[in-house]
């Protein structure tokens, strides 16, 4: 059989537990299912940043992502967000239809890297898809700001402006 062929391996030594999951599905993405899977057999597992922020949302909704990772800062005072982590999950809620939820990843995302022209370029597609042309301009604006060069940034400014 053919298919997606999606697979993720983690391990967490201090807690012994080791997670696998294999997948044909097209479109999944196990690595963001395994650290809740983990936590089933290792009830203690103290879980930090994204793994973290993403089981917290989960349970309280996307909406409250600043204060969500309020909540995971608080346990980890020295924890560094990863930009690219983030950037990379509020594209795969982007891809699976989940424009709302991946707005409110993107724009924690840009608000943690306020000067990162990834970071609004991001949001700034986000906003493009789920129809919030107002949001997207603002952004692509920024991206400007930070980097003049930024050639598709000036084309949808373009775009959406005629």
């Amino acid at each position: 059989m053919t298919g997606g062929g999606r697979a993720a391996a983690f391990y967490y030594p201090q807690d012994r537990v080791g997670i696998v999951i294999l997948t044909n599905l097209a479109g999944a993405f196990p690595e963001d299912m395994v650290d809740k899977i983990a936590t089933l057999f290792a009830p203690n597992l103290v879980l930090s940043g994204v793994p973290a922020l993403r089981i917290l949302l989960k349970e309280q909704g996307y909406d409250h992502a600043h204060d969500a990772a309020k909540q995971v800062e608080a346990r980890d005072p020295g924890l560094k967000w990863p930009e690219m982590e983030l950037n990379d999950w509020g594209y795969r809620l982007l891809s699976t239809g989940r424009g709302r939820d991946a707005v409110a990843i993107l724009k924690f995302t840009a608000d943690k890297f306020p000067g990162s022209a990834n970071a609004h370029d991001s949001l700034a597609q986000a906003y493009r898809v789920t129809g919030d042309i107002p949001g997207s301009i603002n952004e692509y604006r920024r991206v400007m700001e930070l980097d003049p060069s930024a050639k598709d940034a000036k084309r949808r400014l373009a775009e959406m402006a005629g």
